[in-house]
């Protein structure tokens, strides 16, 4: 978005068409509850905190009071617009006809002209269409608005409502003059909700999205799930990079930079070893590193406990990881669509600060979700930590088998736990790492080729050797 254009409301559909320029009609269209009104909202609260530009909202179905309710509830705040004469809402609650469309029209030329307005939202035209056969309602939206926002260079956003099943009405005409038509649109799948806004048209900007899928998230409002270009990362630097304080894992993996993606794939049905846990809580504790625990499967809880279990264990002060831990949360993949989960956790992420997240159990949206909208959300989420620059660590229970879902996680450091032997011999706990940093940045040449570990040598960097894990059920 240039300094001379207002925001949308979301810097990803400012990153896809460039945000709004002065002087344009904006036509929002979309279902009932699919996000039109909170769109309205964000984008008048972003321009007018960033802009100090003065917006009002003309609204013919609900009241100040309801409005100002409903829109605190998703963390946007008008109260103080209000008191700094940035925002005004003008409720109208009369029958459309001939009258309301004069006395909007008597409000929009007083305000924008005498009270320097440059943002107006009218929601919604939908009872106003009723006129737009006749003459005057014509000229209404067609000379009146179109004219009054160029002639200001302000921005002038009207809202109509589709009937449920339908994903177009007549407008009078109006599209045809509108700058920007935007659809919102809902659709339940498997009982869940899912939302998506299609740029139907969007003059002097090149639309490669025709559909985004969003979200509405508490606190932010509309949140659209975020489709970050590679020249937007910053490339892997050994100048921020950690390290676990074990040598032989510090070597195969080759340091953990910031941004890194690290996956740890273990056998089905296991548990992740306790030596990976241990040097996990190690990197954390020794690094002062703010983490979150994510999980789909488990409750979160049972992991911190785990790592506290692992920091006793090992001799390292277990209080650590609480003064670390700043996001801990679980979530049942059922309850979202996996635009509306992704678009949550991202959410968190971003304000607890984390500088670590470690994630466990993703595997398990792809027995939830259709596999094909899994891949781009969760590929987009690693893209997105990336760029925070926020440390990952998968942990996911498959085998290699499962090479296909890992690549959509983009994986810097692919690290697998395999047990070698059988039920008559035992069996032996070793760790191969199929993927480390690349030789360009490590310099290391044992980076060429996967580098296989016995779990008793990443036992002994925590201070204990107890042999190989065996385990036989031969009596």
């Amino acid at each position: 978005m240039t300094e001379f254009n207002y925001s949308l409301g979301d810097a990803v559909l400012d990153r896809i068409v460039g945000g709004v320029p002065p002087g344009s009609l904006l036509v929002i269209l979309g279902h009932p509850g699919a996000g039109k009104t909170t769109f309205a909202a964000k984008f008048i609260l972003e321009n007018a905190k960033t802009l100090a530009v003065k917006a009002i909202y003309i609204s013919l179905a609900e009241s100040r009071e309801k409005f100002l309710a409903n829109m605190k509830k998703l963390g946007l705040e008008f109260e103080e617009l209000e008191k700094r004469n940035l925002f005004e809402y003008i409720h109208i609650p009369t029958v459309a006809g001939p009258d309301t469309i004069d006395f909007i029209s008597s409000i929009l030329s007083d305000k924008m002209v005498r009270e320097n307005v440059r943002i107006v939202v009218i929601d919604s035209i939908t009872p106003l269409l009723s006129f737009l056969g006749t003459e005057k309602g014509r000229a209404f939206l067609h000379a009146t608005l179109y004219n009054l926002a160029v002639a200001l260079k302000g921005v002038i956003l009207l809202i109509a409502d589709l009937p449920w099943g339908r994903e177009t009405i007549d407008l009078g005409g109006i599209e045809f003059v509108a700058d920007a038509v935007l659809v919102f649109k809902t659709r339940m799948e498997r009982s869940l909700l899912y939302r998506f806004i299609e740029i139907r048209k969007f003059r002097g900007a090149p639309i490669p999205l025709a559909e985004i899928p969003f979200v509405i998230a508490e606190g932010e409002g509309i949140r659209l799930f975020p489709l970050l270009p590679p020249e937007e990362i910053q490339p892997l630097s050994m100048e921020r990079c950690y390290l676990t304080g074990c040598k032989p894992l510090d070597d195969a993996w080759g340091g953990i930079p910031k941004g890194s993606n690290i996956v740890v794939l273990y056998p089905k049905n296991g548990n992740v070893p306790f030596t990976l846990l241990g040097i996990l809580t190690k990197l954390i504790v020794s690094n002062s590193i703010k983490f979150g625990v994510l999980s789909f499967e488990l409750p979160a809880l049972w992991l911190v406990k785990a790592f506290e279990a692992a920091a006793r264990h090992y001799g390292m002060d277990a209080m650590k990881i609480q003064q670390l831990l700043v996001l801990e949360r679980s979530f049942n993949p059922t309850l979202y669509s996996p635009q509306e989960l992704i678009a949550t956790i991202l959410t968190h992420v971003e304000k607890s600060r984390a500088e670590m997240i470690l994630l466990h159990g993703v595997n398990v949206l792809y027995e939830v979700y259709d596999p094909q909208q899994v891949r781009p959300v969760l590929y987009n989420a690693i893209q997105f930590f990336r760029k925070l620059g926020v440390i990952t660590i998968n942990m996911l229970e498959g085998n290699l088998k499962d090479l296909g879902k890992i690549l959509s996680y983009s994986p810097d450091v692919l690290h697998t736990v395999v047990y070698v032997g059988n039920e008559y011999t035992g069996y032996t706990l070793r760790h191969v790492v199929w993927k480390s940093l690349p030789r360009y940045l490590t310099g290391l040449t044992i980076h060429d080729r996967p580098i296989i570990l016995d779990d008793d040598k990443l036992a002994t960097c925590l201070g204990e050797y107890r042999g190989p894990l065996t385990f036989s059920l031969s009596g």
